[in-house]
């Protein structure tokens, strides 16, 4: 009998034993899938960072005329945003040509203005000129263009900026002929950076019409010109001077009133 107690002495002996190796492997396997758990969380976590900045949400477009003011003209049926420190004056009737409306928006040195005059009789002086583009870009209104040109003539140098449809961005140029002094040489399109020439049988009058109002106003001008005239265009003597007027900052925030022509709602 002393045996057979010894015997179930040494079992339970053995059964702890397993019993602790089935408790520490239970805690080792358990560490090991914790430890490979935090890993993963943690790539996870990493990629998730990574993907966000990899992928930013996407702004709103900012609106280059934000917190400017409007005009529009009943007559020629469009509009133009100007800021408000740019003083807007108009005038039923400009004498000097006849106009049935002339308005004219100033910069705050009263130097430069975008006029408008929706309705006008073509003009210019047939005079020699070398015609350079400058530059040409869209409107708001899609059907229009804002052009840019560098002018060289006998007096010096003229800069144009006018609104023009894009059906009718081009000049009537009169080039010599071989034979008979002038001839006219059809039209001409505005594109940057092309030269054209005009030898003095055509003027130059850049005047429109608003295709949703055909016939009804006839030609329209809106470009930049002197405070002092708004029937005058800016000349200098030489084309530096010319083309850093078109660079300053008065005369970009002036073209962007000029892009910003959209029809009247």
């Amino acid at each position: 009998m002393g045996k057979l107690k010894n015997n179930n002495q040494g079992f339970s002996a053995v059964e702890s034993v397993l019993v602790l190796a089935v408790v520490v492997l239970i805690g080792v396997v358990g560490f090991m899938v914790y430890n490979n758990h935090k890993k993963t969380g943690t790539v996870l976590s990493t990629a998730t960072k990574q993907a966000a900045k990899k992928s930013p949400i996407a702004s709103k477009p900012v609106d280059p005329y934000a917190g400017w003011q409007s005009f529009c003209s009943d007559v020629g049926g469009l509009c133009v945003k100007y800021p408000s420190t740019w003083v807007l004056k108009q005038d039923a009737h400009g004498n000097a040509t006849g106009d049935s409306e002339l308005n004219t928006i100033t910069n705050p040195n009263s130097k430069i203005a975008v006029s408008y005059t929706p309705k006008y009789g073509i003009g210019g002086v047939p005079v020699s000129q070398t015609i350079t583009v400058n530059d040409v870009l869209p409107t708001v209104a899609s059907d229009f263009n804002v052009v840019e040109l560098l002018v060289k003539q006998s007096s010096g140098y003229a800069v144009e900026a006018f609104v023009t449809t894009k059906t009718q961005a081009h000049e009537n140029i009169a080039k010599a002929t071989a034979n008979s002094g002038y001839a006219d040489g059809g039209t001409v399109n505005f594109t940057k950076g092309a030269t054209i020439q005009n030898d003095g049988g055509s003027n130059t009058g850049h005047g429109f019409n608003n295709p949703k109002k055909p016939n009804t106003t006839g030609a329209q001008k809106v470009r930049i010109t002197n405070a002092s005239n708004p029937l005058d265009l800016p000349s200098f003597t030489t084309s530096d001077a010319a083309q850093a007027w078109l660079n300053s900052a008065e005369v970009k925030t002036a073209v962007q009133i000029l892009t910003s022509l959209n029809y009247k709602q």
